[in-house]
């Protein structure tokens, strides 16, 4: 059985290395990019997940996670945004994020997450859309 794939975005090498290899040992499939726009102009393959950082240089996470939601081959694909940024909830439902993670967090809270979001995909964006 193939891995699932997750997109992951953060402009700090450290949190991308970390969370990859959590994620990696969990069993699953992590493409690391240092630019969350990278996630709309990369297209020979579709993940089952996007995290993302919400702060970035140039273009903001918020902005990438609209947009995802937007485009027909990405919109029900789950996005789960990470940030220190306080109010994070807030800033997950404005944008139409299907979850958030507010850093630090630890090594069980980000598995049980992507567990919760990669099993129940259907049932999460259809709460978005309430």
């Amino acid at each position: 059985m193939a891995k699932e794939e997750i997109f992951l975005a953060d402009d700090d090498a450290g949190t991308l290395e970390i969370v990859k290899i959590i994620l990696e040992k969990a069993g699953y499939a992590v493409k690391c990019f240092y630019s969350p726009d990278k996630f709309l102009h990369f297209t020979p393959r579709i993940p089952r997940l996007y995290i993302l950082d919400v702060a970035f240089a140039g273009i903001d996470g918020r902005e990438v996670c609209k947009q995802l939601k937007r485009m027909g081959h990405t919109k029900t694909i789950p996005v789960l945004l990470i940030s220190a940024l306080n109010k994070l909830d807030k800033i997950a439902s404005e944008c139409g994020a299907d979850d958030f993670l507010a850093k630090p967090f630890s090594k069980a809270v980000l598995i049980w997450k992507v567990q919760m979001l990669l099993e129940k995909p259907a049932l999460v964006s259809a709460k978005q859309s309430l």
